[in-house]
């Protein structure tokens, strides 16, 4: 199962950390960004295609990352 977070709510920018440990998950960051923005996961048949777009400038937001999950269930 893959959790994506964009904490982008509004608090300050902060340094990357490491997680603490935790038996079980596998935790990684995969990307850091200091910006603004939100997460728009599009879903076709059995692909998702999950895209983060950050704020550029007042009311303007680009695509800074995006991946694609094929789910092998249903074929």
């Amino acid at each position: 199962m893959h959790q994506l977070t964009a904490g982008t709510a509004g608090a300050p920018f902060y340094e990357q950390g490491d997680y603490t440990s935790n038996p079980g998950w596998k935790l990684s960051v995969v990307h850091h960004i200091k910006t603004y923005g939100y997460i728009v996961v599009a879903i076709e048949r059995t692909k998702a295609t999950i895209t983060f777009k950050g704020r550029t400038a007042p009311n303007q937001y680009e695509v800074m990352d995006s991946f694609s999950y094929v789910s092998l269930i249903g074929n």
